[in-house]
């Protein structure tokens, strides 16, 4: 997720949780700031924070995730500009794929405008950039910040097969 000054990240999270799914782990926020991709539409000094769910939710669901997120931004409109952007994706043992609207050469059609992109792929005991992936993501993961998300991810699984 990511918000505008002035949109209360905890207002956003409780919707999220309402309407997507629960949060089980959360980033800290971080300022959203290795592009100007969302300036224009929702100003400067965004902050950007990555959250993972309580429970397992099957990859096909990523298209209806995007759609209520996309409803959700709708709450914090004004004057048509977005001042909230929800990306729903997942993290498998694998990859994390990102939902999105953009029919990006690298991007799989899922359906009502919806599409997945592999933004990480996980090798080497770490996830990876691919050429295509967004600054912001690519940072992240040589943090090391989605590892706890895969960590939680694995545990769940393992969970649901005994």
């Amino acid at each position: 997720m990511i918000a505008a000054p002035g949109v209360s990240l905890e207002d956003v999270v409780r919707a999220a949780n309402d309407e997507l799914f629960e949060t089980a782990q959360s980033t800290e926020p971080v300022p959203f700031c290795l592009t100007d991709y969302y300036q224009q539409e929702m100003g400067t000094g965004l902050i950007r924070l990555w959250r993972a769910g309580t429970r397992l939710v099957p990859p096909s669901a990523l298209a209806d995730h995007k759609l209520t997120g996309a409803a959700l931004e709708d709450r914090w409109r004004q004057g048509g500009d977005r001042r909230v952007n929800l990306d729903p994706g997942y993290v498998s043992a694998l990859q994390m794929v990102l939902a999105t609207t953009k029919p990006l050469p690298q991007a799989i059609y899922l359906r009502d405008g919806i599409y997945a992109v592999v933004e990480l792929i996980y090798r080497d005991r770490a996830f990876a950039a691919l050429p295509w992936t967004y600054p912001d993501y690519r940072k992240a993961a040589a943090e090391n910040l989605f590892e706890p998300f895969r960590s939680h991810f694995l545990k769940l699984r393992r969970e649901k097969e005994k």
